[in-house]
């Protein structure tokens, strides 16, 4: 039989078949595991980004997040998809083929509590985009909007509908990577403009706000630091380069002219965003902030006659353009960004829930009940029995000991060990709840799922079996925590009827 083995052609070396039903076995047993954890927990919510790899191939990945009954968080990546578009159909039918084959039964379709996305192509579409879509199926899945990405999606979205605005952020991009290369280059930009220029980032708008700013406010600096740097007798690339960037300050017409559009709009963007922070925040403040920032955007959108006569006298525009182009743009990118932030703080009742558990606000809750606060909560998810979630949350806010609690999980955990879970069902319950739809900005201070995601596609070419791959990178834990990973995966490789060979013993 040894001898069979060593000379048997079927067994020499591992084909490239062979591999990726090995890799697809594996990813079906960690699946089937993540299936049956969710079967005992009673929320979830998912959260879904676009990633690209070093192919440039952009992939949906799916990830679940919720609490085990040890109190413990998790968040299990759970798979790729390849999307034949971009639009909000496509996207919404993948995901709910994911969503049917982890929540098939009409129960379980109530579990599903909080979509949070980090894309620019999730976020908005005909009919309120995928969340929308998502809801009509899974009625309870509101949307969590991320407060630190929130607002730096509604510039992607204006990026991407408008090609000339996508362009702009393109080269605006390119001075903080030019200074970025060397350690020369930035020392005199050290010395002319004293001031640093930031590295462009798709995560951190105050970043891609700061960039602006310099570059508006110190843009005859900047031509004098370019121009200096085309003297140079070495660096080559930097001479070249520093060209382009002089002409772009200079002459480019269209540059220039959003470049004065962006440094109008963006602070007030800022500010929306601050305020928005505020975690005790409720809807009704919310909505008032987002009522002062639509008002600010229409002022800039009506001011927008004055922006051309800005320009320096010996700028000109690209052919084909004109001012009335471009000032018809400007209004196009006020709208898309009103109308960007009211879609999403539409939905907003359901983030008041967090208030109730906050312990900065205790004290308060103490001596006046946060009754409307309760009302909200209540009405944004109807699991909650309102009378019994009063009683208990009036009993806590009593408590001294609960003053010392850093966190919502923190608190649940504390609960869970005491025993307290059936006295304090209904606030377990509401802790559940808020722990599971914390949002990416928050979760991103810890080393999130989503992180090791990008991490993992930086160094891996897209293909078939990308994401068994990635679930072997990424959840090395949940694969070592799967009881008999190997044997499952073999019975299952074995089983498969396509194989040539028959591994399986017959009796």
């Amino acid at each position: 039989m040894r001898l069979h083995l060593q000379s048997a052609a079927v067994f020499r070396d591992l084909s490239k078949t062979v591999q990726s039903d090995l890799l697809d076995c594996m990813l079906l047993v960690a699946r089937d595991y993540i299936k049956q954890e969710l079967k005992s927990v009673q929320f979830v919510a998912i959260e879904v980004d676009d990633i690209t790899d070093v192919s440039t191939c952009c992939q949906t990945a799916l990830i679940f997040r919720y609490f085990g009954e040890d109190g413990l968080k998790v968040g299990h990546f759970y798979g790729f998809t390849l999307l034949t578009d971009s639009h909000a159909d496509a996207i919404a039918v993948a995901l709910c083929q994911h969503l049917d084959e982890v929540l098939p039964e009409e129960t379980d379709k109530q579990k599903l509590i909080a979509q949070i996305y980090d894309g620019s192509s999730m976020m908005y579409g005909e009919d309120g985009g995928v969340q929308k879509r998502i809801r009509d199926v899974y009625p309870h899945a509101h949307y969590v909007h991320s407060y630190a990405h929130q607002l730096n999606l509604i510039m992607q979205q204006a990026a991407s509908k408008i090609k000339e605005v996508r362009a702009f952020f393109a080269d605006l991009s390119g001075f903080p990577e030019f200074f970025a290369c060397s350690a020369k280059r930035t020392e005199v930009l050290e010395a002319v403009v004293k001031k640093r220029l930031l590295g462009s980032s798709q995560t951190h708008w105050n970043i891609n706000m700061w960039t602006v700013n310099v570059v508006f406010e110190k843009r005859e600096e900047l031509i004098e630091c370019f121009k200096e740097i085309r003297s140079w007798d070495s660096d080559d690339s930097a001479v070249h380069e520093a060209r382009g960037f002089i002409q772009l300050l200079e002459e480019d017409g269209e540059f220039l002219y959003f470049l004065s559009l962006f440094h109008r709009l963006m602070p007030h963007v800022d500010n929306l965003c601050s305020e928005i922070q505020i975690r005790a925040m409720d809807s009704a403040a919310i909505w008032r902030a987002i009522a002062d920032f639509a008002g600010s955007i229409k002022e800039v959108r009506d001011s927008i006659n004055g922006l051309f006569p800005e320009l320096p006298e010996q700028s000109r525009l690209p052919s084909g353009k004109s001012k009335e182009t471009l000032d018809q743009l400007a209004e196009e990118v006020c709208d898309i960004i009103t109308s960007y932030a009211v879609e999403r703080f539409e939905l907003t009742k359901h983030l008041v829930s967090a208030t109730l558990v906050q312990k900065s606000l205790f004290v308060a809750r103490k001596s006046r009940f946060p009754v409307e606060a309760l009302k909200e909560a209540t009405e944004a998810y109807l699991m909650l029995k309102k009378d019994r979630l009063k009683m208990e949350l009036s009993i806590l806010y009593k408590r001294k000991m609960l003053l010392q609690i850093q966190d919502v999980s923190t608190l649940l955990s504390a609960l869970l060990d005491k025993g307290l879970s059936t006295c304090f069902s209904e606030t377990v319950k509401l802790l559940r709840i808020t722990a599971t739809t914390l949002t990416p900005a928050e979760t991103e201070r810890a080393s999130s799922t989503l992180k090791k995601l990008k991490a993992f596609q930086k160094n891996t070419v897209s293909e078939d079996r990308l994401s068994a791959l990635a679930m072997l990178s990424v959840e090395q834990q949940l694969i070592k925590d799967i009881p008999d990973f190997n044997h499952r995966t073999i019975e299952l490789f074995s089983s498969r009827k396509e194989h040539q060979a028959n591994f399986a013993y017959m009796q």
